[in-house]
């Protein structure tokens, strides 16, 4: 039988980095679920290899890529994920190798069957619009002027100088209470006082008892 190929080419999904592998794998294999998400024998399969300083490597699948590629400088050859009937015959294969002389990244489908590279094709581009790359999450920094009380207790230094200014232009700009307590005490220990001396005398006045 015929074998059919397709170029698929893509500027979300490469195989230039560690994480870029993953992602696109990830990508892939939904897309081929999809396709034979009615089939129960079948197995889904891939081949990583890539370069790290002076050795090479052939994964035989993503968990042995994960196991040896992580945390190391990597660069990815080639990456072949493809599906087969009862772990003999290969059903459909997508093949992508390292091409830093294009923006965008060659995925090469074959098959022996024309309608599934078609179906491929719609669905590596459905799940492409359906799970897009995620973003990396902004991180925000700020300058921690606090100053620390106690035990876990925190005040910021930014509210403590404008709590001592509000405070202030309170004493200043209210000044009235301080003034209705000093009137107060006057009242009390002054006036009351002396008024009392006051009606006293004149009572004894007009009942015309000696005060001498």
């Amino acid at each position: 039988m015929a074998d059919i190929s397709y170029k698929y080419r893509d500027n979300e999904h490469s195989i230039d980095s560690y994480d870029n592998v993953v992602f696109t794998y990830g990508w892939i294999r939904n897309a081929l679920r999809f396709v034979f998400e009615s089939q129960t024998d079948i197995t889904l399969n891939c081949v990583i290899a890539f370069d790290s300083d002076d050795m090479s490597y052939e994964c035989k699948s993503i968990d042995e890529f994960k196991k040896y590629a992580f945390g190391k400088a990597i660069r990815v050859k080639y990456m072949n994920v493809y599906v087969s009937e009862n772990w003999i015959q290969t059903l459909i294969s997508i093949y992508v190798n390292h091409s830093s002389k294009s923006e965008q990244q060659e995925f090469i489908l074959s098959s022996e069957n024309e309608m599934l590279v078609i179906s491929l094709r719609d669905a590596l581009l459905a799940k492409k619009k359906g799970n897009p790359r995620p973003q990396p999450l902004t991180v925000f920094r700020y300058e921690d002027n606090s100053v620390h009380i106690g035990d876990g207790n925190k005040i910021s230094s930014s509210t403590v100088g404008s709590k001592n200014m509000i405070e202030t232009e309170c004493e200043i700009s209210n000044p009235a209470p301080e003034k209705e307590k000093l009137g107060s005490k006057v009242f009390w220990q002054i006036l009351i006082p002396v008024a009392v001396v006051v009606i006293g005398a004149l009572v004894c006045i007009w009942l015309g008892i000696d005060t001498q």
